[in-house]
């Protein structure tokens, strides 16, 4: 992706001088609703019929920190030239504030829809200066901080969400309630833009912060998780252990938990506690997912956490405690794409154990897999192809080394 970097006013202005012809303000109108919103001439009034609620729908995130779900492309085809034109000259008339309001949202919904991030950030700014005191105007700055994050202005972007802390809305039931939302989620952005920078101690105070806030347990989830993550990424392992710990213990049944359990067995290992790393890893195989959970993301994080936790007790000579990782690994499925992996592993820690017959024992069962797929006509993939020619191998090897004790036996009268 190409990132621009550049201040957001400059960019605003250019982007703005290039859509835009000269906006002069209109007489007051009635208040239609618009995209579910009520507009009227008097933003920070005390209205009992303020509808207004923010959304920021077209932005919602993927991942934990801030990757941006792109939308699909339009189905169907639309000249945005002449559409812009049509805008464009309609700013240009002397029409009412409210109807501006609306036409500047419309735009921006339309640069949104068809990708043209750059001309969807500039009518926001236009309207925020345009109208600087509406209630509108928090959330729009919210949405910028989004639209600068996603081109990597990761500044700019900061800038925007601290606006949003920094805005007042009216003091009403209503715009109280909306300006805790709009606060809570701007602190949240803040520490995900931050963690994005990889200024990884500044995340971590916002998320503290936030840990001390009320907040919907959806919430909780992501705050708790993301704190104790940048306790790890700072490398400060001993908070990093008891904030993951006590995530797991808050939290037992959320999908974090399977990352969480990655997350704090690489901890023990970074203090030098492999049996608590162990035992991470263990719990993490073990655990059965309950009926209607994510099992998918429950799957991906024991296969992560097994293969990289026992490839790394295998590389540093723990042949024990990588067995006991790979015997875990092969339980938990007999589709081949995962047991056979799980298995061969499992037979190169038997032969290190000096297992051999075992060994040869994981190994049969992989090569009467393969013999039970070429009888059924099945093509096996690469992947696992690869596996059984290294088995091949590994079992021959095998019976050679086999052969050569027995004969050695014989030769020394044992």
């Amino acid at each position: 992706m190409k990132v621009f970097l550049y201040s957001g006013r400059f960019f605003a202005a250019a982007a703005v001088c290039a859509v835009f012809p000269a906006i002069v303000p209109g007489e007051p109108a009635s208040s239609p609703q618009a995209s579910g919103m009520v507009f009227d001439d008097n933003p920070a009034g005390d209205s009992s019929a303020d509808t207004y609620v923010p959304d920021w729908s077209r932005f919602e995130k993927k991942g934990l920190f801030g990757v941006q779900e792109q939308p699909p492309p339009p189905s169907e085809s639309v000249d945005l030239a002449a559409v812009e034109s049509h805008y464009q000259a309609l700013l240009g008339m002397d029409i009412s504030s409210v109807q501006r309001r609306k036409t500047l949202l419309d735009m921006a919904d339309l640069y949104h829809k068809y990708n043209v991030r750059q001309k969807e950030a500039a009518v926001y700014e236009k309207y925020i200066e345009t109208f600087p005191q509406d209630r509108m105007v928090p959330e729009l700055c919210m949405r910028l901080g989004f639209l600068y994050r996603e081109i990597g202005a990761y500044k700019t972007a900061l800038a925007k969400f601290y606006s949003v802390l920094n805005s007042t809305l009216a003091v009403n039931r209503s715009g109280m309630v909306v300006y805790r939302q709009l606060s809570l989620r701007a602190q949240m952005e803040i520490a995900d833009t931050y963690f994005g920078m990889g200024q990884y101690d500044m995340a971590a105070k916002f998320y503290l912060r936030l840990k001390r806030i009320e907040m919907p347990s959806g919430d909780r989830v992501q705050v708790d998780f993301k704190y104790a993550y940048t306790q790890y990424l700072i490398k400060d392992y001993t908070t990093a252990i008891s904030s993951f710990q006590n995530f797991i213990q808050t939290h037992p049944d959320d999908p974090l938990v399977a990352e969480a359990h990655f997350v704090l067995a690489g901890a023990f290992r970074q203090i030098n506690q492999p049996q608590a790393a162990l035992a991470e890893v263990l719990s993490l195989l073990q655990y059965q997912a309950k009926k209607g959970e994510d099992t998918a993301t429950w799957t991906y994080w024991k296969r992560r956490t097994g293969n990289q936790l026992g490839n790394e007790f295998y590389e540093q000579g723990d042949y024990e405690s990588a067995l006991r990782i790979y015997q875990a690994m092969a339980r938990l499925s007999d589709e081949p794409g995962w047991l056979w992996p799980s298995l061969f592993q499992m037979g190169l820690c038997l032969e290190r154990l000096r297992l051999t017959t075992k060994a040869a024992d994981a190994y049969d069962i992989i090569l009467a897999g393969a013999q039970k797929a070429r009888e059924a006509g099945t093509t096996l993939p690469q992947s696992l192809a690869d596996i059984v020619d290294q088995v091949k191998w590994r079992r021959e090897h095998l019976a050679w080394q086999e052969s050569t004790d027995k004969s050695l036996n014989q030769i020394l009268g044992q």
